[in-house]
């Protein structure tokens, strides 16, 4: 797994949504649908919507990140497998405290 870097933001971030569905490919889609099938035999999970991010762009005065969707198998599939390839997803998680 690629290492966690951390970096102050000192420009104005900027999130845009693509509303663009991840098109992955015929042999991950496959690697997902098996996974989603063995370990939700259960109906113990639910298939929704994940944000993933598409892009980081660093401009003069500000970051834009745009995100588009994908599904909680991708996002499972990819944190149980430790996919780190371009295809795994990478999401976008509330990190709200109470």
């Amino acid at each position: 797994m690629k290492p966690i870097q951390l970096i102050e933001l000192t420009k104005n971030v900027k999130i845009l949504f693509s509303n663009n569905l991840i098109e992955l490919s015929s042999r991950r889609k496959k690697e997902v649908e098996d996974f989603w099938e063995e370990i939700n035999q259960q109906n113990s999970f639910h298939r929704g919507e994940v944000f993933n991010v598409q892009s980081i762009i660093e401009q003069e005065n500000s970051y834009k990140i745009v995100l588009n969707c994908t599904d909680y198998a991708h996002y499972l599939h990819t944190v149980r497998n430790h996919i780190t390839d371009d295809e795994g997803c990478k999401v976008v998680v509330n990190s709200r405290t109470k």
